[in-house]
């Protein structure tokens, strides 16, 4: 794996030992900055060094603003270190008004390029309480269409009404990181907008912000403050091993 086979980040963690995780888009075709971005996948076991290898990967679903974002964002970041570089030599070379005119753009650009590669905290929050999995990190909320058919039946698998009632059961018993996992597949596959309220109503709760304290400091603390995350065969009607693809 190297430096251009992937851009862009989103839900970012650094579990330790486990290394980084995080959403990201596979670059199609790309020159020191992407040109063309493919998949949006969530990445984990990113090798260390560029000659160790690929890393594990499963897709997401399409995520058209994400994509935007990141393209415009290291475009303009590039574009403000070139016209940085530039500058001198056009000072030195033709004129020092052209130096002047390519540097004044500069800063906006690179202010630009920072705003719009800007990861939301809250995406990276959810994932401190879900906790780490045999896919990452990864937000239910996100998994491809391929992923999300094999989202199993909550009241064949596990007995409840739905998702939403799961995670309601949960928070009740103050288990949030089931609830938060529940929340999550109900974005998935039942109601995004209920999910979406459940996932801040247990984000707000008062215990769980206490308990992200300690996981924001050391992420490896989430078994101890929240427990172990759920097996993703309890979720799934498939062996998750056949949603995991590997990039170079």
């Amino acid at each position: 794996m190297n430096a251009m086979s992937v851009a862009g980040r989103r839900g970012e963690i650094n579990w330790g030992k486990a290394g980084r995780q995080y959403d990201t888009f596979v670059v199609s075709f790309g020159i020191m900055v992407p040109f063309m971005l493919g998949d949006c996948v969530h990445i984990w076991d990113i090798p260390t060094t560029t000659v160790s290898g690929g890393c594990k990967a499963i897709r997401l679903r399409p995520d058209p603003r994400m994509k935007w974002r990141i393209l415009l964002g290291d475009w303009a970041v590039m574009s403000s270190i070139g016209l940085v570089i530039g500058a001198p030599f056009a000072c030195g070379g033709v004129h020092w008004g052209l130096g002047v005119a390519l540097s004044v753009p500069a800063l906006p650009l690179l202010a630009v390029g920072i705003y719009l590669m800007w990861q939301n905290p809250r995406d990276r929050t959810i994932r401190l309480v879900l906790g780490r999995h045999a896919w990452g990190s990864s937000d239910p909320a996100h998994w491809g269409k391929s992923i999300r058919k094999d989202i199993v039946d909550p009241k064949a698998a596990l007995g409840v009404k739905s998702f939403a009632a799961l995670a309601k059961k949960a928070m009740a018993k103050e288990d949030w990181c089931t609830a938060m996992w529940a929340a999550r597949l109900c974005v998935a596959a039942e109601n995004a907008d209920l999910g979406e309220e459940l996932t801040d109503t247990i984000l707000a709760e008062a215990d769980v912000q206490d308990r992200l304290a300690a996981v924001r400091r050391d992420p490896q603390q989430h078994k101890r403050e929240f427990g172990k995350a759920p097996p993703l065969q309890q979720w799934l009607r498939c062996d998750p091993e056949l949603h995991i693809l590997e990039i170079d």
